[in-house]
């Protein structure tokens, strides 16, 4: 069984080990191919009880097979003794940063640290720059929302008027069973300054209160068929966000989001199960009726020639 991660590059794999020997023994389970070195793994296996082994695997960025056989001494039928999947390459994007002159360094910190992360690279925002990522603290930029893969930090559409400033919004609260915000802790965030025309249509996970009642999203998800985009009301300088322990899962997650069409894993198809590979098995099948038997071929060479004899003698006697 796998969970793939993609586009991170963790990799979750569970494995049933079975042996249907006479006596308990070692065995070691190798893991080769598309991941990150892994120990072989020692493991004792009683006769006919399953093992399951839990394995936490970080693939390669370029992808490609990978491996976990099992090595049992002495085991004549070797052929059912490894599984293989398939991988496909981790996007390792070009991650380019557009970040205005007085931002400080947090958009550069965190773009560094995903693209650590997803095997990527980071590249300056300028024209003519190819990039599959874009990672914006405010300013403007032509970004179509749920059209890019980007996230962006109190950023404005190109050609757009200033947003107006929206000082120390009050009372933020956020999604607590959403894929971005889920078991994250957002209670210390504090905002000193946003700017709600930022924030484009799409699916709320953060929100403020405004006067007089009500509330107000503060960051969204704009989602197209095969990518997203994130976009948060705030830059990161108005912000404590960068500072909270939530952050770098928060990115994590909120890159992740960006690439809504995922690459699924090619897994080879999945051996029968472990006791129906027991060779020594007794268990008997249900009796059921036997299919008829086939009846013997009749020859009808004879029988063929004799009325071609007879048409012969009729016809002498027909003028």
């Amino acid at each position: 069984r796998t969970v793939d991660r993609w586009p991170l590059p963790g990799f979750d794999v569970e494995v049933d080990l079975v042996a249907h020997t006479a006596a308990a023994g070692p065995a070691t389970l190798a893991v080769a191919g598309a991941v990150a070195p892994v120990l072989p793994r020692q493991l004792e296996l009683s006769p006919g009880v399953v093992l399951t082994v839990a394995l936490a695997l970080q693939r390669t960025a370029a992808g490609g097979p990978l491996e976990l056989r099992i090595e049992l001494p002495g085991d004549a039928l070797p052929a059912d003794d490894a599984g293989i999947v398939v991988l496909p390459p981790l996007p390792a994007p070009r991650i380019a940063v557009l970040a205005e002159a007085d931002g400080g360094p947090y958009a550069g910190v965190a773009a560094a640290a995903l693209a650590a992360e997803v095997g990527g690279e980071v590249v300056p925002g300028t024209a003519g720059t190819g990039a599959g990522l874009l990672l914006v603290d405010g300013g403007a930029a032509a970004i179509a929302p749920g059209e890019v893969r980007a996230l962006c930090f109190g950023c404005r559409h190109e050609g757009a008027a200033e947003a107006e400033p929206w000082r120390q919004p009050s009372a933020v609260d956020w999604d607590r069973t959403g894929s971005l915000t889920a078991g994250l802790d957002l209670s210390e965030l504090r905002v000193g300054c946003a700017f709600r025309a930022t924030v484009p249509d799409g699916e709320p996970f953060l929100w403020a209160e405004v006067p007089g009642g009500g509330r107000v999203p503060l960051a969204v998800v704009a989602a197209g068929r095969d990518l997203a985009s994130v976009h948060f009301g705030f830059r990161l300088q108005d912000s404590n966000l960068p500072l909270l322990p939530a952050f770098p899962q928060l990115l994590r997650r909120a890159f992740v989001r960006c690439y809504a069409a995922a690459a699924a894993a090619g897994e080879a198809s999945p051996p029968p199960p472990a006791g129906e590979q027991d060779l020594g098995a007794r268990a008997s099948a249900p009796d059921r009726p036997l299919p008829a038997f086939g009846e013997p071929p009749v020859e009808l060479g004879s029988a063929c020639l004799l009325l071609g004899l007879l048409a012969l003698v009729l016809r002498g006697f027909v003028r």
